[in-house]
């Protein structure tokens, strides 16, 4: 039980990464193109 517990742990890691990314990517674009309403879509 306590290996699959693990690896479900270290998935939900990985969304939380993936979340994080996608929120720095946003900015990154929004910062460079400075019209942030092109992604609200």
């Amino acid at each position: 039980m306590s290996v699959i517990y693990a690896d479900f742990s270290g998935f939900i890691n990985f969304l939380n990464l993936l979340k994080i990314l996608n929120w720095f990517l946003y900015l990154v674009c929004c910062f460079l193109i400075k019209n942030c309403d092109v992604f609200n879509a």
